[in-house]
């Protein structure tokens, strides 16, 4: 007969009810509230975002002051607000509301500390649209440092550049102008083109033919051999009294 004196407990549990694995009434209590609160703020950000909608298409309509109001009605509670305050800041800008419209970039700079960028880029496009060069400057320098030149910041900086008459800085600006992508050769050549047009007629105007031949020199050899830089070229040498280079630039007029 076999002794079963020495053998272990066998340890039985019951199987836990429905009740025990039900949440207890805070938790549901907590659930509920944050399920309420989630479709709050969705609800909010679904009127900020229909607002925004809005906004864009007063704005194409020529009405400002109601696209201004509307992109700012619900700004707070949206996905985006920098999105909502650079609208108003256009549409302020449009109005000729200077205050609001830089209220409006403030806000909206505040908003996108992370990502600066459109901000500063806007406040670019703004200045230079007003002539506003230093300010203008000052906005695509910051982001300069931050290593943010997109391409439209580029093309910005080369025409605030060229609207300051600063010919040296827009003509070093050149290789960072060529290596980015999504700037179109074509387009720096157009650039540079005017570059070489503007400091020809500067050289012809205040200095003498020694200056006009310096800017020749220091054009680049595909500059020389297009159309505006050697016209431009020819007028500047035969404002200084040199004839024969006429009948060239007549080739490419």
């Amino acid at each position: 007969m076999t002794d079963t004196s020495t053998r272990e407990p066998v340890e039985t549990r019951a199987a836990p009810t429905a009740s025990s694995e039900r949440p207890s009434f805070r938790a549901r209590l907590q659930a509920r509230i944050a399920e309420r609160a989630r479709r709050r703020v969705a609800r909010r950000q679904a009127r900020a975002r229909d607002d925004l909608d809005r906004a864009v298409l007063e704005m194409a309509a020529g009405r400002w002051k109601d696209s201004e109001d509307l992109a700012t009605r619900n700004a707070a509670q949206a996905v985006s607000p920098a999105t909502h305050w650079l609208l108003a800041a256009r549409a302020a800008e449009l109005q000729g509301a200077i205050e609001r419209r830089n209220d409006w970039l403030a806000r909206a700079r505040e908003a996108s500390a992370d990502e600066p960028g459109p901000v500063l880029v806007t406040v670019a496009e703004m200045n230079l649209k007003r002539g506003a060069l230093d300010a203008a400057l000052d906005a695509l320098q910051q982001l300069q440092k931050l290593g943010s030149l997109n391409p439209r910041a580029l093309l910005l900086l080369a025409r605030v550049l060229r609207s300051r008459g600063d010919f040296d800085r827009l003509h070093d600006l050149e290789p960072k102008l060529r290596e980015t992508r999504g700037i179109p050769a074509a387009q720096v050549d157009e650039i540079m083109d005017t570059l070489y047009v503007d400091m020809l007629k500067v050289a012809a105007d205040r200095g003498g033919r020694a200056a006009v031949d310096a800017v020749w020199a220091e054009a680049t050899r595909a500059a020389r051999r297009r159309a505006p830089v050697v016209v431009a070229y020819a007028r500047a040498l035969a404002k200084h009294g040199d004839d024969g280079r006429i009948g060239l630039a007549a080739q490419f007029e």
